[in-house]
């Protein structure tokens, strides 16, 4: 048995794709077993050789038998229920603005945190302009509550505006210490531990921020009730910035209006929380159906390529391939994105097995040699075993297609942009291995 994925099990478990309980798929050429995240094994069965095979057997079996898909609503009655919640929550961004500058930030907060912010680009980006212009007077200098500073801090810097730290120095005694009054202020505290995570270089008042954060969270686990202490728990463990908000929302669905309300004071969550959360909901389960409809087109694509039979010793997993994609490229409008991301993630694996793994320094040579060439395989070389050109075959066939600008794009910044990154993967099979000659 062999642990499952390169990534970091705690964030990308295959339980989380599964019910909570044991699948076990029959009928295989290797014994395969999905355990649930109760278990804490997150193991799958000798899935190497001909783990595109087995993946797409394991999509079937997931579809059959999942926790996140509703069988009970088609995607199109979701999609359409979609639409109709966007356009509320559109309204009640606009309509914060009546309750103030904090209630507009949470509202922001709450949706970033599912994962669902691409829906409200354009309101979150001329929200936060607002806030950027008016930082230095009222809701970032010009106040003393740490929670909505640190908040109205965190949300600017994420966005890509540079503001100054030094608004948290009001929170220091004559000794240059943070206040251990502020130990009472829980909210504040995780906001600002939040905050801490945007630290530059020198910028030391954010250093002694995550330190100052981080102690008295902690010890204030031993002083609140079990579901405070889960949020807390989460926030040390899984600050936005270093998480994945895509993978984190399954979790933090379950607890969202509870953990909403502990994360942040106002009054005014009641009026969208309801809308907010039946977003999460719907989109979550079309993210769910979108994924597997992907794994099954790579390993489709993988599986027209033959590469099993040449290059049997390769990982050659699509289902991992697609996790990397959907963690990048999160939206639901990025399907096609997410699987041309997926088939070069696919050759960056196959080309480290066969340097790390299986190729001679003479085969590497050759291979090495006939990928940098444009015109093909060198000719007129010393016979090469089948693995090798069978891999620059597959190269070649793919490579063109986003090295060429074929990739597709979407409106906005991802039009131009994704297409000169997917460039990168042909100019890397070219490139990148002349520099260790």
């Amino acid at each position: 048995m062999v642990a499952y994925g390169a990534l970091p099990l705690n964030v990308f478990s295959v339980s989380s794709f599964i019910t909570n309980k044991e699948t076990r798929i029959p009928n295989m050429a290797t014994s395969v077993v999905i355990s649930t995240y109760n278990s804490k094994r997150y193991i799958i069965g000798d899935i190497k050789n001909k783990g595109f095979k087995d993946i797409h057997c394991i999509v079937h079996a997931i579809s059959k038998d999942s926790s996140f898909v509703d069988d009970q609503i088609s995607s199109t009655s979701d999609e359409n229920q979609l639409d109709e919640l966007v356009k509320k929550i559109k309204m009640k961004i606009m309509a914060s603005k009546r309750y103030g500058d904090i209630d507009e930030l949470i509202i922001i907060d709450a949706i970033q945190r599912i994962g669902a912010e691409y829906y409200f680009r354009d309101e979150i980006g001329a929200a936060l302009e607002k806030h950027y212009d008016l930082y230095y007077s009222t809701i970032g200098e010009g106040t003393d509550n740490l929670h909505d500073l640190a908040l109205c801090f965190r949300l600017l810097r994420q966005q890509g505006y540079y503001v100054s730290s030094d608004a948290l120095e009001k929170f220091k005694d004559k000794n240059g210490n943070f206040n251990q009054e502020l130990a009472k202020d829980i909210k504040g505290l995780m906001s600002l531990f939040e905050a801490s995570q945007f630290s530059t270089r020198s910028e030391y008042v954010l250093d002694d921020a995550n330190k100052f954060s981080r102690k008295l969270l902690k010890a204030s686990l031993k002083n609140v009730e079990q579901h405070e202490g889960m949020v807390i728990g989460n926030t040390l463990r899984y600050p936005y910035h270093k998480s994945l908000p895509r993978v984190m929302a399954k979790k933090f669905l379950p607890y969202f209006k509870s953990s909403l309300m502990f994360l942040h004071d106002s009054n005014h969550i009641n009026d969208w929380i309801n809308e907010v959360y039946n977003l999460a909901r719907i989109d979550i389960n079309l993210a769910q159906i979108s994924q597997q409809l992907e794994i099954s087109q790579v390993s489709r694509w993988v599986n027209e390529l033959s590469l099993d039979e040449e290059l049997h010793f390769a990982r050659i997993e699509p289902f991992k391939c697609c996790k990397w994609s959907m963690g990048i490229l999160p939206g639901l409008d990025m399907s096609e994105e997410r699987l041309e991301l997926a088939k070069a993630v696919s050759f960056i694996y196959m080309i480290d097995d066969i340097f790390d793994s299986y190729g001679t320094y003479d085969e590497l040579y050759l291979f090495t040699n006939a990928v940098t060439r444009t015109n093909g395989l060198l000719l007129g070389s010393p016979p090469r075993p089948r693995h090798l050109p069978a891999g620059r075959q597959a190269t070649g066939q793919q490579t063109p297609r986003p090295a060429c600008g074929m990739a597709p794009a979407t409106a906005g910044r991802l039009r131009h942009g994704l297409s000169r990154a997917a460039a990168c993967v042909g100019q890397y099979f070219r490139h990148s291995w002349q520099l260790v000659h």
